[in-house]
């Protein structure tokens, strides 16, 4: 029926766990655990459930700080005749490029580098198989790097990698163009399409 639903854990490291643990440090395990929740939602579709939600590693600078959850996204996947289509993107299905303007007279200022890697296994729905798999994507450019990969690498199972690197932290008008261009391929990277169609085996 086009529902996603599973568990999701997500690891912060270095100062992305440190920004989090400064902006919750006055808050109790309920304002953290929301904290956690409304940041997972802001990666999710509109109308995403996020339940079970546990937070650790808080108070332990030594370790990176983990939230664990089950998450379930209707209509995720779209059903036309015999297929199957979602974006390859689970996380990020919503993002648009940040930099609109075509031009831009103002240094671009990110507050620290930062990475971010998904991997996602999907148990495909019983009597469907892959049918079409986006390209790869790799795009290298002034210290920002963003990587893609989908694979079947056994029947009834999807595996997608993505990989998103921003090294740099400033960023001059005269790089603008490429900077821009460089969130527009990730934006339709992201929406690129998984197809799964329906076997002889198909419940109907």
């Amino acid at each position: 029926d086009g529902t996603l639903e599973g568990d999701l854990h997500v690891i912060y490291h270095g100062q992305a766990a440190l920004t989090r643990r400064l902006s919750d440090y006055d808050e109790d395990d309920t304002g953290r655990r929301k904290a956690r929740e409304d940041d997972i939602k802001d990666d999710l579709p509109a109308g995403a459930k996020v339940e079970n939600l546990q937070v650790t590693g808080f108070d332990d600078p030594n370790q990176p700080l983990r939230v664990d959850c089950t998450i379930r996204m209707t209509g995720f996947a779209v059903g036309t005749g015999r297929r199957i289509l979602f974006p390859f993107s689970v996380f990020h299905t919503d993002n648009t490029n940040p930099f609109k303007s075509a031009t831009r007279i103002h240094p671009v200022y990110f507050s620290y580098p930062y990475r971010e890697v998904d991997d996602v296994t999907i148990s495909l729905p019983e009597g469907y198989a892959v049918e079409g798999l986006p390209a790869p994507a790799n795009k290298v450019s002034q210290a920002v790097n963003f990587h893609t990969k989908a694979s079947s690498p056994q029947p009834g199972t999807l595996h997608l990698e993505r990989y998103f690197a921003m090294e740099g932290i400033y960023y001059l008008p005269n790089v603008y163009p490429i900077l821009r261009q460089f969130y527009a391929d990730v934006e339709t990277a992201d929406e690129e399409q998984v197809i799964l169609k329906a076997t002889e085996t198909a419940k109907r």
